[in-house]
């Protein structure tokens, strides 16, 4: 701010806004006079008509060129009073827009303060799969596994109901009891005769044990997939806890940050309403050569 606009304690100002009301008398004084000076003339002159001996007056000239110099005097006053006081304004107006532009940024630099530091937001949890219990067996165990889970595949594929021992036992019982087929074709028919290589109780027997075996393994790998299954439930349970451990922490640490910058924000209003109300109470300077100025517009606008 410019303070040669400003009065000093104990020294004779005006406010803002009579200031203002000043300057728009001073703007109306000083058109009535322009209106003077655009109206300057020297030149009397009569009209009358042709043949007539009466000549009336249409215009008069001025006689009184001090009028003149008045209305210049008055003009220059007024504008001069006017430029003094809007550049006052001006100055007033500007510190005000600085603080009504002010950011809270901009309070927290210009007084050293810091900016409570952003809280860092948590990402979501990785949780652990079956593949990443499988990768935590040790050797043995990972061996074991791997061997239950080959074995049980090619048993089942094996004996399963479409498998090819099921097949072929199926086929076995059929020729056990149908031991010949004849394919008719007059001389050239074909008798076809069939014996098991394996009696049938022995392929029951040895498909049955198959399917214990199958069972077995099956129960054996089952048994492991529940204990890794367990293993990613508890381990995902872990991560879940620790995350919303985490999560409670940094929603904790951010409501605190908001209010805290809520606070400094609440501050920050505080500071540049009391400057804003303060620049309104400023007065301003009448300099001397204006003071006569004043008196006379404050005496015209009562």
């Amino acid at each position: 701010m410019n303070n040669i606009y400003y009065a000093k304690e104990g020294e004779y100002g005006i406010t803002r806004t009579q200031a203002q009301h000043l300057c728009a008398l001073a703007s109306h004084l000083a058109k009535e006079c322009e209106t003077t000076l655009n109206n300057t003339n020297f030149v009397n002159a009569k009209v009358g008509l042709i043949g007539s001996s009466n000549m009336n007056i249409c215009k008069k000239g001025l006689t009184d060129l001090a009028s003149l110099t008045n209305a210049l005097e008055i003009i220059s006053s007024m504008n001069a009073f006017i430029a003094w006081f809007r550049e006052a304004d001006k100055d007033i107006q500007a510190e005000i827009d600085y603080y009504n532009k002010m950011s809270l940024n901009d309070y927290l630099e210009k007084n050293n303060i810091e900016m409570p530091e952003d809280v860092t937001p948590v990402y979501s949890p990785k949780y652990v799969t079956e593949t990443d219990a499988i990768n935590a067996l040790n050797v043995k165990d990972r061996e074991v596994y791997l061997s239950l889970e080959a074995k049980a595949a090619v048993y089942g594929k094996y004996i399963q109901d479409k498998g090819i021992l099921t097949k072929a036992r199926q086929i076995a019982h059929d020729r056990d009891i149908n031991t010949i087929s004849i394919n008719e074709d007059g001389r050239d028919t074909i008798i076809y005769e069939y014996s098991l290589s394996v009696p049938v109780k022995d392929i029951d027997d040895y498909f049955n044990s198959l399917q214990f075996n199958y069972r077995n393994v099956e129960q054996q790998l089952n048994h492991m997939k529940s204990d890794l299954k367990a293993w990613v439930d508890a381990k995902n349970r872990e991560i879940s806890d620790e995350y919303q451990k985490l999560l409670d922490e940094v929603n904790a640490k951010r409501e605190a940050r908001v209010s805290e910058v809520e606070k400094l924000r609440a501050e920050f209003k505080k500071f540049r309403d009391a400057k804003i109300t303060e620049l309104s109470k400023y007065r301003l300077r009448v300099p001397e050569a204006l003071q006569a100025t004043e008196k006379m517009l404050r005496n015209l606008g009562k």
